[in-house]
């Protein structure tokens, strides 16, 4: 039953039940109520009253028309959004809370509108979306006719804060948090600067072990990485290309953000990726790696596909 429902019924106050008369007991002799009179009488202490007895209480409780109103008023008091939105963004300790309190709320509602049909207008959360702390105000038809005494208890006590020494305005966090999520940046520039300068330094590194490799007379040395590649002229192609990989990829992102500091990384990355070519042409790396030899092998390829 709904709370409009419960206020509609008109509950008077319980009326106390009678007590049943009990029969008189027969009288007594002159002569026993003498001996029980004057043994009672020794017994007892004149100073110390008797013990009521045969008392009877009754509890009448209150009539539903002087509960169940104060409970509308508060649920409709609670059923303001800009409240629970200004309150939201007190702190995400509130934000939470009311988040939660007001999800609950709002799927005891549209649950009893499915099962009893309680509401048959087309739109019951009123208010449009201006922020995501944002919390939509409830027809207030749809309030009272759809929530029940029960589903009350329930949210009543339902995400209550409970008070603490420790302030909760503000944003409740960790002091530190270490995990591997926290360690991504969370905006796509600030990842894509990083991303520039870890790849500088990776070719940084890459150019000093090259120039180590070559210093070698015996270049390249077997049973070495650039010995692995230099085997075939297929290897040695994907070596080539990459070494020029990074920096096409860092030139088309710079492109297409068109930041200063990105065209700065990418500058950088277009020096060490030249120093280590220069490094291999010197030694003649990449010899068998020429336009000639490239054109010959396309056309190969195309030859074989005709036939």
């Amino acid at each position: 039953m709904s709370i409009r429902k419960l206020l509609a019924e008109s509950l008077g106050t319980i009326e106390p039940v009678p007590l049943k008369p009990q029969p008189e007991p027969p009288p007594k002799t002159t002569k026993e109520h003498k001996s029980k009179s004057a043994q009672s009488s020794a017994k007892t202490d004149p100073q110390k009253p008797q013990p009521p007895v045969l008392l009877n209480a009754t509890i009448v409780p209150a009539p539903l028309s002087d509960t169940v109103p104060p409970i509308i008023d508060l649920v409709k008091k609670l059923n303001d959004s800009e409240l629970l939105t200004h309150s939201r963004r007190v702190s995400n300790f509130y934000g939470f809370s009311i988040g939660r309190w007001a999800y609950r709320r709002n799927n005891l509602i549209y649950r009893n509108m499915l099962n009893t049909g309680c509401f048959k207008k087309e739109q019951w959360e009123l208010g449009t979306k201006s922020s995501d702390d944002f919390v939509p105000m409830i027809d207030n038809d749809a309030l009272v006719d759809c929530l029940t005494l029960r589903d009350v208890r329930e949210i009543a006590p339902f995400e209550l804060p409970t008070f603490s020494n420790q302030p909760i305005e503000g944003k409740i966090q960790k002091d530190v948090e270490v995990s591997p999520s926290s360690l991504v940046p969370r905006n796509l520039y600030l990842a894509s600067f990083l991303v520039q300068l870890l790849l500088f330094f990776v070719m940084v590194h890459f150019v000093a072990y090259a120039r180590e490799a070559t210093s070698s007379k015996e270049f390249p040395v077997k049973g070495t990485l650039f010995s692995a590649f230099g085997g075939s002229i297929g290897t040695l192609l994907v070596f080539f290309m990459a070494l020029w990989t990074p920096l096409g990829a860092s030139v088309a992102l710079a492109v297409v953000s068109r930041k200063w500091p990105l065209l700065f990384c990418t500058t950088l990355i277009a020096v060490t990726v030249l120093s280590a070519y220069f490094v291999f042409y010197r030694k003649g790396f990449f010899e068998n790696v020429n336009p000639q030899l490239l054109a010959s092998l396309l056309n190969f390829s195309r030859k074989e596909k005709k036939l």
